[in-house]
This record gives C-alpha cells, structure tokens and sequence, in this order.
C-alpha cells in the first residue's frame, strides 16, 4: 500500500531527526533507538521504553493510514492527567502527520528517559536519582523539549515535514 510506505518514510525521518536531536541536546551522542512500525488493525497502543538495554519504541499506525487516506483531521489524545497542558497536552483536529509525530515525541521521551539521557536530565536538574514513573519529571521535560521543536510549531497544508528539525 502506497500510505504505509509513505508513513514508514515520515516515521523513520522523523525518529532520526528527533534522535539526531537528544543525541546533542542531552549530551549523549550514543543514544539509539529501535523502531518498529506495525500497521494491523488490531493493533491500538505504541509504546516506548527500554528491554535488554536497548531504546525502542513500537507504534501502532493503523489509525494514522486511516487518516491519510481519507485526508480529515485527528486527535492525539494524552493522559488526563495532562491532557489540558498547554505544552504536552492533547493535538486535536490536526493534519496526520501532526499527530503522528506528536505520538512518535511520546514514545522515543519514554526511550530517552530510560537511557544515559535521562540521567544527564536527573544531573541537570539537581535531582538525585532517575525518575521511575512512566510520565514523570525526566518524561515530561524530554516531551517538552520534543514537542516544541518537533510538534507545537509545525503546521501541514498537504506538504512534507517542514518544522525546525528539518
């Protein structure tokens, strides 16, 4: 299906951007991530951690082919307990690809907070030790930064990725 490829090409763009910019922006120029696309219709959640010492995130993408080919405005829905973040918060009625890489931030802050980048996060903010909640200090504050250089800004009109981490 011509979609999926054209989704697989903007997922793994937009993974290697959004690393290429840990890497330098979290002083860890070794930060790696494994990615895997799945497109089945049964398939609802992503997800993004750490297993075997390895960063990895795996995105469920069936909802984004859905949307690009019928060419309507979706949601990225977050966690009600930040959903109404003017930051991190929830993307609505937005372009595929906006969403899409709100959800790709998500999930490769989940990869980065389990890394060596998320413990420079822990030095740089004077705290003692790595933050073991899913979605607390270290997550938010790399989702932050992803969301405003990658997400928040970028607008589509039917063109290609075209925000500052381009």
């Amino acid at each position: 299906m011509i979609k999926s490829r054209e989704i697989e090409i903007f997922c793994l763009e937009s993974v290697a951007k959004m690393t290429e910019y840990l890497r330098i922006n979290y002083d860890n120029p070794d930060f790696d991530v494994r990615v895997r696309l799945d497109f089945s219709p049964y398939r609802t959640r992503s997800w993004g951690g750490q297993r075997n010492n390895r960063n990895f995130i795996s995105l469920a993408l069936n909802r984004y082919t859905i949307a690009s080919l019928s060419d309507k405005p979706i949601d990225f829905k977050e966690y009600s307990s930040f959903s109404y973040h003017p930051i991190i918060g929830d993307v609505n009625k937005v372009h595929w690809k906006k969403a899409l890489l709100a959800l790709i931030a998500h999930e490769l802050a989940h990869a980065a907070q389990f890394s060596d980048v998320g413990s420079n996060v822990v030095a740089a903010s004077n705290l003692f030790n790595k933050d073991k909640s899913g979605h607390g200090f270290v997550w938010k504050k790399i989702y932050q930064s992803l969301r405003i250089y990658f997400v928040n800004t970028v607008n589509f009109d039917r063109s290609d990725f075209c925000g500052k981490g381009n």
